[in-house]
């Protein structure tokens, strides 16, 4: 049980920016999931995460990772809806989307 977090704490020791790219990571995939089921937003919001593994360098490792999440855009994208809009929804005291 010990090796695992010992493993996690070395992928990201490869990161040059660790602290900034985990910052970058976690507000970009709340703003994916913010979109709901717009594809539209989350395809625009998917390249951001995306755009958080330059962060990294050149590490191999978070290159592999950023192609899973560029795939992941290319699905979301995919599904995109005419008249879908790009922007994050405004969500009102009542939960939804003004």
């Amino acid at each position: 049980m010990l090796v695992l977090p010992a493993l996690l704490g070395t992928a990201y020791a490869a990161c040059e920016n660790p602290a900034s790219f985990k910052k970058c990571v976690a507000q970009t995939r709340a703003e994916v999931n913010i979109c709901g089921i717009n594809m539209t937003c989350k395809c625009v919001r998917q390249a951001n995460v995306a755009q958080c593994y330059d962060k990294c360098g050149d590490d191999k490792h978070y290159r592999r990772l950023q192609e899973g999440e560029k795939g992941q855009q290319q699905i979301f994208c995919s599904q995109k809806r005419s008249g879908e809009p790009e922007e994050l929804p405004i969500i009102g005291s009542d939960g939804q989307g003004e």
